[in-house]
């Protein structure tokens, strides 16, 4: 990251997300994956669950199914976090529930918490 700001390369932040042919990124400089943040955790005290960016749906759901129970997310297979989130994010339960990113509880953004307002998770 010095490098790239010292010489202001353009960079693109990837997350799981299903554009990997070449030329479709945001970016003809460095791409970024965050495929290394794919941790998902469940808190079954407050039913909020942790979601790395760096995941698709599909992991996510695999994860939270032996807890049975599942959040707002992307309908198809292949799709990011991280893109969906800051998209909106249409789900299944949106007519019920919102878009996804009404119903983030909060973000960390370089081990800052942002809150928002109390996430919805759905048995």
């Amino acid at each position: 990251m010095k490098i790239i700001g010292q010489y202001q390369i353009p960079f693109g932040i990837k997350g799981g997300g299903h554009t990997l042919n070449p030329g479709f990124s945001s970016t003809t400089g460095v791409q970024i994956s965050m495929s290394r943040f794919s941790n998902v955790t469940y808190h079954p005290n407050n039913q909020t669950v942790d979601v790395g960016p760096g995941l698709v749906w599909d992991d996510v759901y695999g994860a939270l199914e032996p807890y049975n129970i599942t959040v707002l997310g992307g309908r198809v297979t292949g799709v990011g976090v991280g893109g969906l989130m800051l998209g909106g994010g249409y789900s299944w339960k949106s007519n019920q529930y919102g878009l996804c990113i009404d119903n983030v509880f909060e973000y960390q953004v370089r081990n800052k918490i942002i809150s928002k307002s109390l996430s919805n998770i759905y048995k």
